[in-house]
Parts: structure tokens; sequence; C-alpha cells
């Protein structure tokens, strides 16, 4: 199942690409955090998910919110749930990692990551609008409904696994296979 109205993931700021890329760049195998966001990107239903952040996040001259900067925040805003990072340590995630710099800054300009006053604002804009947990809730349903889950990982890892339903799912606990 393809994600509507997704932006492809580009290569990392710094990787080789192009027929000028070497042989062991292209043996090279993806890391956990790239097939975890890859696997993100592909499933979860961005366009949903935009539509419930949009409203809220519409310049206030016009009343019209630019879809790149929704999904970049967006992005910006479910990698710092999923990663447990405060405001300052997503800035320098996105910085640091080219897995979720290319995953959060989509579309043009995708060489520019937000501020850190940006992702404080976007996360008190979501807050003040109780549409935090909101979308991180919608996006767990629909993983859920395809039989997957987010788990947090010890530290900042954070991992997909399937999941199977049992008498305890009604509760809300979700069992997963090892």
């Amino acid at each position: 199942m393809q994600s509507d109205n997704t932006y492809p993931i580009t290569a990392g700021r710094n990787a080789e690409s192009g027929a000028g890329a070497s042989a062991s760049q292209a043996r090279r195998t993806q890391t956990r955090r790239e097939q975890f966001l890859a696997e993100m990107e592909r499933v979860l239903p961005w366009s949903k998910l935009r539509a419930m952040v949009a409203p809220v996040h519409a310049d206030p001259k016009d009343r019209r919110a630019n879809p790149l900067e929704v999904d970049r925040m967006l992005r910006t805003y479910l990698l710092q749930r999923w990663y447990g990072l405060s405001d300052a340590g997503i800035h320098d995630a996105l910085r640091d990692s080219n897995a979720m710099h290319a995953f959060a800054c989509v579309g043009l300009m995708a060489d520019r990551a937000p501020e850190e006053i940006a992702i404080c604002g976007f996360r008190l804009l979501l807050d003040e609008y109780g549409l935090g947990n909101t979308i991180v809730e919608a996006a767990d349903r629909h993983l859920r409904s395809l039989g997957l889950a987010i788990s947090p990982g010890a530290i900042v890892d954070a991992t997909l696994a399937g999941t199977r339903i049992t008498a305890e799912a009604a509760s809300g606990a979700l069992e997963t296979r090892q």
C-alpha cells in the first residue's frame, strides 16, 4: 500500500549519487532507522494527517497552509515523538542523521531543516488545539489496522513490530510478536 500524496525521500546530504557512485555505496545496506522511516513513509496516511494539521497551521493572512511546510513540521513532530527527543534534540538529529533529514525535509528546499524555535512553536500549536496526541493516536490506529505497531526502544530507537490482537487488546494493551 503506497501512502497518498507523499514526497520521495531523497538521498542524504552527504551520500553519493548518480553514475559516479562507488560499488561499495551501491552495496550498502539500509540501517534499521532507514528501514523504519521508509516503512513509515510508505504506510502512513499522510494526506489524512496533513488535513488534521493544515487548518491550524494556516497563514493568518490568507488562511492557507503551505503543504510542504505542513508536511515538514508534521514529519519532524512524529520523529520527535517516536524517538523521544526534545525540540533541541530533534533539531540536532535532523542535522546529524541523513535518514531523519531525508524523511522530514521533503520537497523543494529539502536541505533546510526547521529551526528549533519553529519546532517548538509547532509543538505548542498542536498542544493548544489538542492535536498532538490526536495525530499520534490516528497514526497508531492506522498502523494497528495494518497489523503494525510502533514501540519505543530503550533510548532513542523506535522499532516497527508485527502485532497480534489478543484479549488484552480490548483493554488497550497490544502484544507484539518477537
